[in-house]
């Protein structure tokens, strides 16, 4: 019997395609994802911040990282099936996954994120004020990375693909990490074991 394959753990830039990346990977493999980003929302929904507040607070309270990163190590040991996590630290956190980062130019990200609509969840009146809250969240996000667990999550050495989505269509990228996923040599996951 063969083992099941590595969990995927897609992290990257905000604005990267994160999202959609994983949304697609999931529609293509049958995996379940689970969205960090989500479950940060859904806490600074919860406590009536922003997520850019919410991420400043982070910064000083490990309760929201404690409930998101315990989310993902409970999930990724737990699961009986892989897992596409999206999340910026999933990397850290899934032993064994399939690990992609996904860049972006910081101006590209702005114009996609701006893009999302009234219905998104974070919403911004122009495009500085979008360029400037992504800034401030990635530096914010860095400084806790560092501080908390050591780590610089936009470490290329921390991935076994990366990839610059500025140009990249989302279906070329999609079939990017499907064809690296399928050749990785890495070991199989035991899913459902504590």
């Amino acid at each position: 019997m063969t083992s099941p394959p590595p969990h995927l753990a897609i992290s990257g830039d905000l604005g990267s395609g994160k999202s959609s990346v994983a949304a697609g990977l999931a529609e293509a493999l049958g995996f379940e994802v689970v969205s960090t980003g989500a479950i940060q929302r859904g806490i600074a929904a919860e406590m009536g911040l922003s997520v850019l507040e919410a991420s400043l607070l982070a910064e000083v309270d490990p309760m929201i990282d404690d409930r998101i990163d315990g989310t993902t190590v409970r999930l990724a040991r737990e699961a009986v099936e892989p897992i596409i996590f999206d999340s910026r630290m999933a990397w850290h956190f899934a032993p064994g996954a399939f690990r992609v980062r996904l860049t972006v130019d910081p101006a590209v990200a702005a114009h996609r994120i701006m893009g999302r609509g009234p219905g998104a969840t974070e919403q911004y009146a122009s495009l500085a004020e979008a360029a400037e809250q992504i800034r401030e969240r990635a530096e914010s996000e860095a400084r806790r990375y560092q501080t908390k667990y050591g780590v610089d999550h936009t470490d290329p050495a921390n991935f076994d693909l990366v990839i610059d989505t500025t140009a990249v269509p989302l279906e070329a990228c999609i079939t990017q990490i499907l064809t690296a996923y399928s050749a990785a040599p890495l070991p199989r996951a035991e899913y459902g074991e504590s």
